[in-house]
């Protein structure tokens, strides 16, 4: 079923007939009352396996669009307000007999239910030869609840603009590119253009009879659906826009009945009454709307400021309601913190799965800036360099955090002042049979180990045809890939993306470790780049050369998100995919491309090193007086139910063996194929889920003994000037020069 997540990663609720999308993630958490708010448990109905849309109504009913288990016989349920006592008010099944509401790479559907219990229905298939477009069917319910097919006029419109379903007010239809900011209104009856209006780019819109809701990341603009003129905003309007400026666009704006609003970011739920007065209702932290293993898709309100929450998971929806706990809170908890320099997802979502399990805590996650950028996200925000230098004031000063994420720091000057502890002792507690134990040694020290990651990325390349036996010096790879060139008049690989992996993992392995960074090996490593990038064929892609700088493109989780560069293969783009494995759908869809093509998926080795890149690594400093407490949430990180944290895996794979099983049991039932561009005839079928497939893997990960390590910092040292290296604009020695010093500079910080 399609999954939208409204806290940590995507907007897609339903509120008084208005579909708000777009992806968001919560900003930082702040020091709450945890237990204001209790959840009461509510049925569905018994056929309402997944519910896909929802609504409330003009006269304050709650309706929901719901499928059965096997994603068909839709129908169309009622309740009180209070979201109890269910109705079936239509059976949908014999207007979409043959259909399956079931979303997957080879399609989506999408559905708005309407204040006046009206519907959109579309359904959305990827059009063919098209990265990103799109072809949809789409139909109307009237509020007799008769289906009729949308008019084709309109629909081609949609298709040629590529204009998503918006909504319904009146006789109009209304249709949206956030991207673009435009919002189109469509006559039903003779399809032409009603209303156009052009805006800021927004991250989602709520749509009513009356008004239509933009949000970005900083402002909201109201728009008068009667005539598509902007509003001025009301006192309370005005406050609702700055706590969304606050959040920086991470949060959700729910409209009630009243003329009260609410906003939810990761701290919680906020009132801002007609006044513009704010009022803190509760905390996320120990409801369902922070639970990894659900998907919250629509909350709307319900009567004395309830709230109804709808959840997704792979088993079905769910329905709680949010009501105001009478009973009195108790003092908060003892402060217990986790830092990330970045606003790392995973532990964010880990964060707030160990404060549910232990609410006696109050469990605080700390972060430097939101996005990985070498200057941080905005201009108003300081470098890394200095937040690195903040944080390690914070430590010396005896207010620093309890864990410690090892990932992008200078964890040898950790260890040097003995700020690291040693966790050999939860080393020995893990069962190896239900952990990867091996690769719990990335920050091995002797018989001390200081850091434990969660995930793992696997460098690979496909195929390896003599790729791993040239890697004993970058002069060896520049032969290789210079040889690879002259036999073969197919680029050795995939323009800039693959050019973009390629160094990536070249750095890893002949620059990563502190000892490698020397004058001579950054030398070297310019010197091969330089000559790689010659290799890059950009004929096709000129546009984007010229535009993108090469310093963005290398990627700040070292791979944790895999291009998929087989495909390229198929395409018949590129000699070679060098890329990283960072989840069991990558990896089941790379398997599969390599069965189609007759070729291994091989992990990359240099030797006997067997290469992995720890991701997500904890760590316990030895300021912290909560030793045990750090431990044990280390411990609890390693367990299948702290790594749902991972949710579908998307941050690496995990070490719980139990957890990574699972996701690969879910990937490969879902339909990862690819059709040949070349060859229209042949398709990409996932191998799917097999005890010999697990296996397999398990033994590759198994012999994995040498990290590779990626820290963002000394990444953008070396990238600084790389531009100007491959356009001959400097010379390799003055960049390495440059680029030594400053590297040299912060190692002995």
């Amino acid at each position: 079923m399609k999954l939208c997540r409204i806290v940590s990663l995507c907007v897609c609720m339903v509120i008084l007939g208005a579909c708000s999308r777009g992806t968001t993630q919560p900003p930082q958490i702040k020091k709450t009352n945890t237990n204001s708010y209790k959840e009461v448990s509510l049925s569905l109905p018994e056929s309402a396996k997944h519910v896909l849309a929802t609504a409330k109504t003009k006269n304050g009913k709650i309706r929901i669009f719901a499928v059965d288990k096997n994603a068909s016989h839709p129908k169309i349920f009622e309740s009180k307000a209070s979201g109890q006592s269910w109705q079936e008010v239509a059976d949908l099944s014999q207007a979409f007999t043959d259909r399956s509401f079931h979303t997957s790479e080879m399609g989506t559907t999408e559905i708005v239910l309407t204040q006046d219990n009206r519907a959109v229905i579309a359904f959305l298939k990827p059009k063919e030869n098209s990265e990103n477009g799109y072809s949809q069917e789409i139909f109307i319910m009237d509020d007799k609840n008769q289906v009729t097919p949308l008019n084709q006029t309109i629909t081609d419109r949609l298709d040629a603009e590529q204009l998503t379903i918006g909504g319904l007010i009146n006789n109009q239809l209304i249709a949206l590119d956030t991207k673009a900011g435009k919002t189109v209104s469509l006559n039903l009856q003779t399809a032409q253009v009603e209303k156009e209006k052009t805006t800021a780019p927004f991250i989602s819109t709520t749509i009513t009879q009356d008004k239509l809701y933009y949000q970005s990341s900083q402002t909201l603009e109201v728009v008068s659906a009667k005539d598509f003129e902007e509003e001025t905003l009301t006192p309370s309007l005005k406050k609702v826009e700055a706590v969304m400026a606050q959040a920086k666009g991470k949060s959700s704006l729910i409209l009630d009945d009243n003329t009260n609003y609410f906003v939810l970011t990761d701290m919680g739920m906020q009132e801002i009454n007609q006044e513009g007065k704010e009022s803190f209702l509760f905390s996320s932290k120990q409801t369902s709307l922070t639970d990894t293993g659900l998907v919250v898709t629509a909350i709307l309100t319900a009567p004395k400021k309830q709230f109804l929450v709808f959840t997704a998971s792979e088993s079905g929806s769910k329905l709680v309601k949010l009501v105001p706990n009478k009973k009195k809170t108790k003092d908060k908890g003892k402060v217990f913190k986790v830092y990330s320099l970045y606003n790392d997802d995973y532990i964010k979502q880990l964060v707030l799965v160990y404060q549910k399990a232990h609410p006696e805590l109050d469990v605080v996650h700390e972060f430097g800036i939101d996005e990985p950028t070498s200057a941080g996200t905005s201009k108003d925000q300081i470098p890394t360099s200095e937040l690195i230098k903040l944080l390690n004031t914070k430590i010396a000063n005896g207010d620093g955090p309890d864990v410690l994420m090892l990932d992008h720091l200078n964890v040898e000057a950790y260890k040097k002042q003995d700020l690291l502890v040693d966790l050999a002792d939860i080393i020995k507690q893990q069962d190896k049979d239900k952990i990867w134990t091996t690769v719990l040694g990335a920050y091995q020290d002797g018989k001390k180990y200081y850091g434990i990651p969660n995930q793992v990325s696997l460098p690979t390349v496909m195929p390896d045809s003599g790729f791993n036996q040239a890697l004993g010096s970058l002069s060896d790879v520049t032969a290789y890939v210079e040889k690879l060139a002259k036999t073969d008049s197919l680029p050795v690989y995939a323009d800039l993306s693959g050019f973009e992996q390629f160094s990536t993992i070249l750095y890893q392995i002949f620059l990563s470790q502190d000892k490698q960074l020397t004058r001579e090996n950054i030398k070297s490593y310019y010197t091969t780049l330089k000559t790689l990038y010659n290799l890059v064929d950009t004929t096709s892609d000129e546009a984007r050369r010229k535009k993108d700088k090469l310093e963005k493109l290398i990627e700040l989780r070292a791979g944790a998100f895999g291009l998929g560069l087989g495909d390229e293969l198929i395409a018949k783009e590129s000699q070679l995919a060098v890329d990283f494995q960072s989840n069991p759908k990558g990896i089941l869809q790379n398997e599969s491309i390599g069965k189609l093509l007759g070729v291994d998926l091989s992990t990359i080795n240099k030797g006997k090193a067997k290469y992995y890149v720890p991701l997500n690594t904890l760590s316990v400093l030895s300021t912290s007086k909560n030793q045990k407490i750090a431990k044990d949430f280390i411990s609890f990180s390693l367990t299948k139910k702290g790594q749902k944290a991972n949710t579908y895996s998307l941050f690496g794979i995990p070490l719980n063996k139990s957890m990574t099983k699972s996701d690969l049991k879910y990937w490969g039932r879902m339909k990862l194929g690819r059709e040949d561009p070349i060859k229209k005839n042949v398709k990409v079928d996932n191998i799917g889920y097999s005890d010999a497939f697990y296996k397999k893997w398990d033994k590759k990960i198994k012999a994995l003994n040498t990290p590779l390590f990626f820290n963002k910092l000394i990444v953008d040292f070396l990238y600084e000037d790389i531009d100007n290296i491959l356009t001959d604009q400097i010379s390799v020695d003055h960049a390495t020069d440059n680029a030594f010093s400053k590297i040299d500079l912060y190692l002995k910080e």
